[in-house]
């Protein structure tokens, strides 16, 4: 599950090398609820895509949205929540 995955947004995004996947949960207008980022530092972008697809497969439904560059996750049951990813 993200969140024993997840660092708390208020750590700071220091990095030495690598990449980032940041994440945001927001409500169904779009309003962000919690944001965050996974776990540690990816050594490139191919591999921090594999991650983030590892975590899509707890929704129902998921996607990638090209305007605005980020993946997407919603459950069909349960809160109207839409959880985004983005590399960083």
């Amino acid at each position: 599950m993200l969140q024993a995955r997840t660092e708390s947004s208020a750590a700071p995004l220091t990095r030495k090398s690598g990449v980032l996947v940041k994440f945001e949960i927001c409500d169904r207008v779009g309003k962000r609820l919690h944001d965050g980022r996974l776990n540690g530092e990816f050594p490139n972008r191919r591999t921090a895509v594999q991650e983030i697809k590892l975590h899509l497969q707890q929704f129902e439904r998921a996607g990638y949205d090209r305007m605005r560059r980020f993946w997407w996750g919603r459950s069909l049951s349960g809160p109207c929540e839409e959880t985004r990813f983005f590399v960083k």
